[in-house]
C-alpha cells in the first residue's frame, strides 16, 4: 500500500517559482529535484512518494530526502552544494580554449590530435 509519508510545505514557493528554479538549475539533477516537489506539491494526496519515486527514476528514500530538505530549507535546500575533493580542472574557460582551438584547425585543414590538444590547454 502506497503512503505519502510528508507534503511539501508551501511557504517557501508554489509550482511556478518551483518550474522557474527548475529551468534556471546549474545541472540536471538540481533540476529534477524541484520538478519532483512541484508534482507532489500539485497533485497533492493523489500521489505517493513511491510513485514520484518511480517517475523520477530514484529511491522512496531519496524523495523523502528531497521533502525534508525542501521543507526545512526551500529553495537553498534543494540546491546543489559544491562537493568535497579536488575541484574540477575542466572549466569553462578551457572549454573554449578548446572550441577556439577547433576553430583553426577547421581553417587551416590540419589533422587535430590529443597531443596537440594537451599542449594546447598547457599554454
Amino acid at each position: 500500500m502506497d503512503r505519502h509519508y510528508q507534503t511539501p510545505d508551501k511557504k517557501h514557493g508554489g509550482p511556478k517559482e518551483l518550474l522557474k528554479w527548475a529551468e534556471k538549475a546549474r545541472d540536471f539533477k538540481e533540476g529534477r529535484r524541484f520538478l519532483c516537489i512541484r508534482m507532489l506539491m500539485m497533485k497533492g494526496l493523489k500521489t505517493s512518494v513511491n510513485e514520484a519515486a518511480e517517475d523520477f527514476g530514484v529511491s522512496v528514500r531519496t524523495v523523502n530526502k528531497w521533502l525534508r530538505q525542501w521543507n526545512e530549507g526551500g529553495k537553498e535546500g534543494l540546491k546543489t552544494t559544491p562537493r568535497r575533493g579536488r575541484p574540477q580542472k575542466f572549466n569553462l574557460e578551457r572549454e573554449k580554449r578548446i572550441r577556439e582551438l577547433i576553430e583553426k584547425q577547421k581553417e587551416s585543414k590540419t589533422r587535430l590530435t590529443i597531443k596537440g590538444i594537451h599542449g594546447f590547454l598547457k599554454e
